[in-house]
C-alpha cells in the first residue's frame, strides 16, 4: 500500500475509552505510562490528548499484555514505547499520514513477539521455581546437620559436666575422708 497523503482522523479520549471498553481514568493512566517511556500522543490547542489509528493499536497491545496482570502497566509500556517510538511518523501536533497494512504488520510483530516474551518469562519461572525447590531442599539439609552437630555437641557437654561433678564428688568423699582421718588422728 503507497503513503497516504490524506490526514487520519483524530478520537478523543471518550471515544478510545468506548472502544478499548475501559475508563477514562484508566486510558489516562495507560497513556501517562507510555509518555513516560517516550511515546507521544498528539496534542490539540488545550494540551488534551487526540488518538489516531495508530494509537489505538498500541493502546490495544497495551490492553492485551496487561489482561488478567500478565504484565504490569509499567513493563508493557515500556516494552510498547520502546517498540513504537522509533517509528516513521514525522508530525506529532496534527493529522499523521500513515500506511495501515505496515501498522497491522508491525502490530502481529509486536504481539508475536509479546508472545515469545511470556513464554521466555512462562519457562523462566519454572526455572526459577525449580531453583528455589533445589534451595529450600539444600538449606533443610543444612538446617538437619545443624541440629545434629548441635545435639552431639550438647551431648558431649553434659558427658563432660557430669564427669566434671562426678570428680568433684570425688575430691568432696576423698576431703572428708582426709579430714575423717586427720579428726581420728587427733583424739587417738
Amino acid at each position: 500500500m503507497s503513503e497516504q497523503n490524506e490526514f487520519e482522523k483524530a478520537y478523543s479520549t471518550n471515544e478510545i475509552a468506548t472502544l478499548l471498553q475501559i475508563g477514562d481514568s484508566t486510558l489516562r493512566k495507560w497513556c501517562i505510562e507510555l509518555e513516560k517511556n517516550g511515546y507521544h500522543f498528539i496534542r490539540d490547542d488545550n494540551d488534551n490528548r487526540a488518538f489516531v489509528d495508530h494509537d489505538v493499536i498500541v493502546l490495544r497491545q497495551l490492553q492485551e499484555m496487561t489482561r488478567g496482570r500478565k504484565t504490569t502497566i509499567g513493563t508493557a509500556a515500556m516494552l510498547i514505547a520502546e517498540r513504537f517510538k522509533h517509528d516513521d511518523r514525522t508530525d506529532r501536533t496534527g493529522g499523521v499520514p500513515i500506511d495501515l497494512s505496515r501498522s497491522n504488520e508491525r502490530y502481529n510483530t509486536l504481539l508475536e513477539e509479546v508472545k515469545n516474551t511470556r513464554q521466555e518469562f512462562a519457562d523462566y519461572r519454572t526455572k526459577q521455581e525449580a531453583f528455589n525447590q533445589a534451595l529450600l531442599e539444600q538449606l533443610k539439609k543444612q538446617q538437619e546437620y545443624i541440629e545434629k552437630s548441635i545435639k552431639a555437641r550438647d551431648e558431649q557437654l553434659m558427658k563432660a559436666i557430669r564427669e566434671i561433678q562426678e570428680a568433684r564428688l570425688q575430691l568432696a568423699a576423698a576431703e572428708q575422708e582426709k579430714k575423717k582421718k586427720k579428726w581420728w588422728r587427733f583424739w587417738a
